[in-house]
């Protein structure tokens, strides 16, 4: 709905209308004008309330700029949210894309740290063949089972005969990126 704002003595202006809020000088400056309405982001301690809107006077919007309705604050409010969960559903996919095709756990450590740029593709391939390693071909599960620390079952591992510690040299691919 076209309105002329000049006729009127305020308008109000949704955070969403990025034409409007820019016009007036941004998200910064849109400070200097009354909240019209507000929204609590977050809970708990992390809870803090944000404007939704502010009371504009209409001698202030530059002509040209017809500022959205409530209604229409709100379905952009609603699409920028929908791309929002889209995309990071998309990089969680991509993430554990990655993660299965190194032969890491997607969330684990490890998988954090390339995702980071931490290690590189090869250094966390290195740590993921140790791991697959320690898990499978010893008995490192049952020592944890039995009570006994990461470090203590891998010290004890360490000391049977056979055992080759790729941690030495994960640690080198690590140094190497």
């Amino acid at each position: 709905m076209r309105v002329d704002t000049q006729k009127l003595g305020s308008v109000v202006i949704w955070r969403q209308d990025r034409k409007a809020v820019k016009a007036l000088g941004g998200m910064p400056s849109m400070t200097r004008y009354k909240a019209h309405k507000w929204a609590q982001r977050g809970s708990g301690k992390w809870a803090k309330w944000q404007p939704l809107a502010w009371i504009v006077p209409a001698s202030e919007v530059p002509p040209g700029v017809v500022p959205i309705d409530e209604g229409a604050a709100n379905a952009a409010r609603a699409k920028r949210s929908a791309a929002g969960i889209k995309a990071a559903k998309t990089a969680a996919a991509k993430v554990d894309e990655a993660s299965y095709a190194l032969g890491l756990m997607p969330g684990s450590r490890t998988a954090k740290a390339l995702i980071s740029g931490e290690i590189g593709a090869e250094a966390a391939k290195g740590v993921a063949a140790s791991i697959k390693r320690r898990h499978e071909d010893t008995d490192y599960d049952d020592l944890l089972a039995a009570g006994y620390s990461q470090e203590e079952a891998r010290a004890s591992m360490q000391a049977k005969p056979g055992w080759t510690d790729l941690s030495a040299n994960e640690d080198s691919m690590r140094r190497r990126r």
